[in-house]
């Protein structure tokens, strides 16, 4: 980002992907699952989970925005918003 190339693993790139599918909308944990994993996981763990390893690829995944870090936002509870500059 910010003019670099930028590695993104594929669950990353399938997050953030997913993310910018839906500006300013919010984006279940459930959703970013399935886009994550390519399908629901909820026979493969429990979803306390799911959410910690979407938490910790998103917590991964911002750095590599840089200065565009802060358009995904966790709205605690619920998932992520990607709110995209103006």
């Amino acid at each position: 980002m910010d003019g670099e190339e930028v590695y993104l693993p594929p669950i990353q790139w399938r997050i953030l992907a997913k993310l910018v599918s839906m500006p300013g909308q919010l984006c279940s944990f459930d959703q970013l699952g399935e886009a994550a994993w390519h399908g629901p996981e909820s026979g493969f763990a429990p979803v306390t989970s799911i959410r910690e390893r979407l938490k910790w690829h998103v917590s991964q995944l911002k750095p590599k925005l840089g200065s565009r870090a802060d358009t995904i936002q966790m709205i605690h509870g619920f998932g992520y918003k990607y709110s995209p500059e103006d």
